[in-house]
Parts: C-alpha cells; sequence; structure tokens
C-alpha cells in the first residue's frame, strides 16, 4: 500500500472487531486499529513507532540482566559444593538401607 517511516504499510479489515486494521511491516508486524481522521491516523502510526522503540530498549535492558545472570550463575558453577562430603555419605546409607529392605520384603511364595 506504501511506506511511513521506512516501514511498509498493509491494510486489513478485522471482521471479529468490525475495524481496518493498518499494519507497519519491517522485521516483524505492529498494528495499529484505524479510524475515521487522517490526522488521527498518523498520530497512531506514530505513537506505534515510539512504543517500538521503548519495548526495544526494554528488552534490552532485559538482555543485559540476563547476561549479567549468566555470569553470576558460572561463578556458582565454578564454586565447589560445600555438602558434597555429606551427600556421599547419605546417598552410600542409602544404598545400604536399600539392599536390607530388598532383601527383608517377603517375595512371592512366602506371602501365600
Amino acid at each position: 500500500m506504501g511506506q511511513y517511516r521506512g516501514f511498509l504499510l498493509a491494510l486489513r479489515f478485522d471482521l471479529f472487531d468490525n475495524e481496518f486494521r493498518l499494519q507497519l511491516k519491517g522485521k516483524r508486524t505492529h498494528e495499529c486499529s484505524m479510524g475515521t481522521s487522517a490526522t488521527g491516523n498518523f498520530t497512531r502510526m506514530d505513537h506505534l513507532l515510539t512504543d517500538i522503540s521503548k519495548k526495544l530498549s526494554e528488552t534490552q535492558d532485559k538482555l543485559q540482566g540476563i547476561h549479567m545472570q549468566i555470569a553470576a550463575a558460572q561463578k556458582e558453577l565454578e564454586k565447589p559444593f560445600p555438602e558434597e562430603q555429606e551427600l556421599k555419605e547419605k546417598e552410600a546409607r542409602l544404598i545400604e538401607l536399600n539392599a536390607l529392605l530388598s532383601t527383608d520384603a517377603p517375595n512371592e511364595e512366602q506371602i501365600a
């Protein structure tokens, strides 16, 4: 249909909402509803583009936070597990108990 600020424009009619929807297409498609006022429609498109910039900035901040969390988690992985010896002892005891339980359990012949 045309271009606006580097975005391809497309128009579709939404039967569910009974309205025209303007699509701004770049790497992704962004939509806004259309009204009867030309200046109002340009304002809607400008707001939509402003929201894209805000979302990009927020997403970049979140991504930076995730990278920081990954770095912190990698440092934690390098630390030794302080209760490792206790865990090994309890795992060994669990194996012993399971072995005792399996030998002490009555088999089918003893039940009948």
